[in-house]
């Protein structure tokens, strides 16, 4: 067996690809500017406004959403029937907990009482939970042609558009109200951003991000910063950047594990291996499967052969929805790819016949297949294989150079 026939079997180790196991999500798109709780600034005559003040201020200091931040509101709300401020915390509580006819009742009565912007968006955002996206962009634009600068509005209005799919005046609206320095407009940058990310401008949104994270302290967009990077493919400035997401989260999920996928494809294979095995919490952005055939390539990326195989073990992915069926077939081409790797070629041919069964057009099942016919000396078999695997992938530069290597072996 020659080094030259050694180096195209690499080859196809590299087009079973694992990296596609990676399937970026798009984030939450919009982040509506969190309301401030409110505290009265007025001076009221009476004792009981004066301790209701107080009992407002402590409900606020809890922020919990819980029971006796609530006792904390309604007990002000009875000593003082005329404070605005404790009818509208307790309807940012009872939106959070999605009793929508209770968060409008008191965000209405805080409107009665004193006619507050910020209460008139509420109301717009009881509408929009609610899926009232024609009652919530009506409330929105009602308040933007009373007060044109209200920005809560216009981020509002922004996510009516965006649900409805009416990018080109999202982008119209974000453009005209992006300028500012202020916390809504780094909001409506951002927002901006994802619109574009979503019309395919991934630079233009980039650049916007960048921008938004610099308005703001605490680096609240760097996880799409990094992952606007790695879409780009500038994948080790993604990870730069995304290592800070992962400290800061610890051994958490999604952050570490899109910290560990650019560090795969930067080729940073130990690095990627230890963020890896640090994550202990699942989510939805990602699946069991995804976190293996990360690891696998983390582990194939530095020779690790056996240890690979061992992780595998007898598990199988064969989920009923296209996604999961396809990381089945991803895992079932890496563990052909790593048993030929340790010489195992029979075991290999098995596994790459099973894959085949499922999906006769795989060009890369053809493909490892016909590599570990050549194993076998089996060059005329394997070299069928390469020219079936050409018909479903014609332009695959690694069949190719796998099929020239092929010839020039079995003269």
């Amino acid at each position: 067996m020659t080094e030259r026939f050694k180096m195209f079997i690499g080859r196809s180790i590299n087009i079973f690809n694992i990296l596609e196991v990676v399937k970026l999500n798009a984030l939450t798109f919009f982040l509506l500017l969190a309301f401030l709780l409110l505290l009265s600034t007025n001076l009221f005559a009476d004792q009981g406004c004066l301790e209701a003040n107080q009992l407002v201020k402590q409900g606020a200091a809890l922020a919990d959403g819980s029971e006796r931040e609530i006792e904390f509101y309604l007990k002000a709300t009875e000593l003082c029937p005329r404070m605005a401020e404790s009818r509208y915390n307790l309807g940012l509580i009872y939106l959070k907990k999605k009793k929508y006819s209770d968060a409008r009742e008191s965000f209405s009565k805080a409107l009665n009482l004193r006619p507050d912007p910020d209460f008139k968006v509420a109301l717009a955002m009881v509408a929009l939970a609610e899926g009232d996206l024609a009652g919530a962009l009506e409330q929105y634009e009602n308040i933007l042609k009373e007060n044109p600068t209200e920005l809560k509005a216009v981020l509002g209005k922004g996510e009516v558009l965006w649900k409805q799919e009416r990018l080109a005046e999202l982008v119209e609206l974000f453009e005209k109200y992006k300028a500012g320095s202020d916390q809504a407009a780094q909001l409506i940058k951002a927002n901006l951003a994802f619109v574009y990310e979503r019309q395919g401008k991934l630079s233009q949104g980039l650049a916007l991000l960048e921008e938004a994270n610099r308005g703001l302290t605490g680096g609240d967009f760097d996880l799409d910063v990094g992952r606007l990077l790695y879409k780009l493919g500038r994948f080790g400035e993604a990870a730069t950047v995304l290592v800070g997401v992962a400290k800061k989260e610890l051994p958490a999920g999604f952050n570490n594990y899109l910290y560990a996928v650019a560090l795969l494809k930067a080729a940073k294979y130990q690095q990627a291996d230890v963020v890896l095995r640090m994550i202990k919490v699942r989510d939805n952005r990602y699946s069991e499967s995804d976190l293996l055939l990360a690891r696998l390539l983390a582990l194939v990326g530095q020779n690790k052969f056996s240890e690979a195989l061992g992780l595998l073990g007898e598990q199988s992915f064969d989920g009923g929805d296209k996604r999961e069926s396809s990381q089945s077939v991803a895992i079932d081409l890496a563990r052909g790819a790593i048993l030929i790797k340790l010489g195992e070629i029979e075991q290999a041919k098995k596994v790459f016949e099973k894959t085949l069964l499922r999906e006769p057009a795989n060009a890369i099942a053809n493909n490892n297949l016909a590599i570990a016919h050549f194993y076998s000396g089996r060059f005329d078999d394997g070299i069928k294989l390469l020219l079936e695997s050409l018909r479903f992938s014609p332009d695959n530069f690694e069949i190719r150079s796998n099929l020239a290597a092929a010839r020039s072996s079995a003269r």
